[in-house]
């Protein structure tokens, strides 16, 4: 049973949920061209350190901007002041914040009117990036 694709404009959904369906994936041409990209990437910086003098391109430093705003986030949501086994109570609060700018930050990045009618399923991707508020232990 091949698992139904969401449309482009709807909220991302996990599709590929059992061992069949990833390795279905890992044979398709999306999976493919994925690989290709990273190890691209892999690439490109291979003999550059941090301090290598680079061409920051007009998306990366939109993304940098937003995730710099994120992480002033962590001065303005103040600590959990009751322990918990499963990490800092806080980490909810920033999911929250963050579920509520995912959209918006998209905008930012997405300018085009071809490109703005995926910010919601890129918001996505970028609020579930940081992990699960049903799982809060990503946020010890």
């Amino acid at each position: 049973r091949r698992a139904r694709i969401p449309d482009a404009m709807n909220e991302a959904a996990k599709i590929i949920c059992t061992p069949e369906q990833i390795s279905e994936f890992q044979v398709s041409k999306a999976y493919s061209l994925f690989i290709g990209f990273v190890e691209r990437l892999n690439e490109s910086i291979i003999g550059k350190t941090n301090a290598a003098d680079v061409t920051v391109r007009e998306p990366c430093e939109v993304m940098c901007k937003i995730l710099d705003e994120m992480a002033s986030w962590i001065d303005e949501i103040p600590r959990g002041q009751t322990p918990s086994r499963f990490g800092d109570p806080a980490f909810r609060v920033f999911l929250e914040k963050l579920d509520k700018h995912a959209e918006p930050f998209m905008l930012r990045l997405l300018k085009d009117e071809a490109q703005a009618r995926y910010t919601r399923e890129i918001g996505t991707y970028l609020r579930h990036s940081f992990g699960d508020v049903q799982r809060i232990d990503y946020g010890s």
